[in-house]
């Protein structure tokens, strides 16, 4: 019984320890802000892809050139899915995005899917690397990716689930494996939607609209 519960609050910890890694190193190395050597902020990012089985790649895509760039832009900023032209968002975030009747309970099933929303980027990853080239809800193309990016974004991917399930079936069974996993899973992956919606969900924002030219008018 106590290594059971043990097993657990540790979980729950390297889950929260988790995202506050993707929140820091990943981020960080995001912005190429880890210290004036590209080398350095590259390798952070690489250690962190083996280690959280992301790619700070399409990270880099989405948050500091999609983003940043077109913040609040429909069409443009790949964390907005607002239009009447795409198809309804699971949420709800301005008010004059389409009301739909699921959103009045959108407070309740967002904290289960937000458990899920880790899993979500690290198959996207390839979603957008292999096959769509484009960033979602955006026309914006990804580059052609380099022998050495292609490299790192398998050995990342190969190294997680070493480091996820393979060392670990060897000192517990598959169900504990499995259990601990999805616990810390849960729990890293709605610590960063938590964050995440707390920094850039907020109703005092602007939504700026692009003219007929595609020119923001505004400061």
């Amino acid at each position: 019984h106590t290594s059971w519960v043990l097993g657990l609050f540790f979980s729950l910890m390297w889950g929260f320890f988790s995202a506050l890694t993707a929140m820091t190193c990943m981020h960080d190395s995001g912005h190429f802000s880890v210290t004036h050597k590209p080398w350095v902020w590259k390798l952070v990012g690489s250690l962190h892809d083996c280690y959280q089985g992301g790619s700070m790649l399409t990270w880099a895509y989405e948050h500091v050139l999609g983003h940043h760039i077109y913040t609040n832009i429909d069409g443009a900023d790949p964390d907005l899915a607002t239009t009447d032209a795409e198809a309804p968002d699971i949420r709800r975030i301005k008010w004059n995005q389409r009301w739909l009747p699921q959103y009045f309970y959108q407070h309740i099933y967002l904290q289960i899917l937000y458990c899920f929303i880790g899993i979500f980027f690290r198959f996207e990853d390839f979603h957008i690397l292999l096959f769509s080239r484009t960033l979602r809800n955006t026309k914006i193309q990804i580059n052609p990716l380099t022998t050495s990016q292609w490299l790192i974004l398998f050995c990342s991917k190969c190294c997680h689930v070493t480091l996820r399930f393979i060392l670990p079936y060897q000192f517990m069974p598959l169900t504990t494996l499995l259990l601990y996993n999805l616990v810390a899973e849960m729990m890293g992956s709605w610590w960063i939607a938590a964050f995440l919606e707390l920094t850039h969900i907020v109703s005092e924002v602007e939504w700026p609209k692009p003219d007929n030219n595609n020119v923001v008018n505004m400061d």
